[in-house]
């Protein structure tokens, strides 16, 4: 029986941790709703690639702050989740089981990929939250045969998260242009990518590039592979998108995830920009 769940998390910026924003507004209302059904929250970020690792769950696991040029109350954030050494080895085991060879690191850090989103979801979480580091690999459909080789763990009542975003681009980022809608080309691509994901479209979801503003959205591989992954392993099912936002221009602050339980809207349409008075409907 399947118990675990999915979802895809635009991680924004490590400010976020410290500001109210639409998106963060929106995590928060997402983990009230979710927090009963999950024992671990395991987490694919943009920025753990590298020797395949599991960390977390032990009593000297910190966050890490890996950037630079950001308030200080961004490098004092603290959170602790539960101490989960019994899961973290059993998730070791598991992903040993499907074929993942995966050093175990229980005091490892936890990236702001992981506890900015996170940390606004569940400020004091009852379950231990993990991060999985991969190694780097720009061959996006080698990320999608991963996600297809961890489909069997869906059997554990897990929440399985990549963290990234579909629109990531630093160097056309409109610094004096916060939240609303996004530049043309970056909505464009998004809808694209949104398009692909409701027809599980394996060649169209590995290959950015080939999308209109292609180019301009994945420069780079890194965020926008863990969306890759949780697609594959989402599989018969398609995400649905959850939360449809920009900030600076063209930063997408997209969350996808599957259909209901989370999300009762048969339509799948997106949930507005304007989170707080549509909040309920998730």
């Amino acid at each position: 029986m399947r118990t675990g769940h999915i979802l895809f998390i635009s991680h924004g910026s490590p400010s976020y941790g410290i500001e109210t924003n639409p998106a963060v507004r929106f995590w928060e209302v997402l983990g009230r709703k979710m927090a009963p059904r999950l024992e671990a929250a395991i987490v694919i970020s943009a920025h753990a690639q590298g020797q395949a690792t599991l960390r977390g769950g032990g009593r000297q696991s910190k966050l890490l702050c890996d950037f630079s040029g950001f308030p200080a109350a961004c490098d004092r954030k603290t959170w602790t989740p539960p101490v989960g050494y019994e899961q973290h080895a059993e998730i070791v085991r598991a992903l040993q089981s499907v074929g993942l060879r995966v050093d175990s690191d229980p005091e490892g850090p936890l990236d702001h990929g992981v506890w900015v989103p996170l940390e606004a979801m569940w400020p004091t979480p009852t379950f231990p939250v993990f991060s999985l580091v991969l190694p780097e690999d720009s061959d996006l459909d080698h990320w999608w045969q991963m996600g297809e080789r961890l489909a069997p763990l869906l059997d554990r009542p897990y929440l399985w998260i990549g963290s990234g975003g579909i629109v990531h681009n630093l160097m056309r980022l409109d610094w004096g242009r916060r939240f609303g809608p996004g530049e043309a080309w970056a909505e464009t691509f998004a809808d694209w990518v949104t398009d692909a994901l409701s027809r599980v479209d394996r060649a169209q979801i590995t290959h950015p590039a080939s999308g209109p503003g292609g180019a301009w959205a994945v420069p780079t591989s890194e965020h926008y592979a863990p969306l890759v992954l949780v697609a594959a392993l989402a599989q018969p099912r398609h995400l649905v998108p959850l939360y449809h936002g920009f900030d600076y221009g063209n930063l997408a602050l997209h969350v996808f995830g599957e259909a209901p339980p989370y999300v009762a809207r048969p339509d799948h349409s997106f949930i507005p920009l304007e989170t707080a008075p549509h909040a309920q409907q998730i």
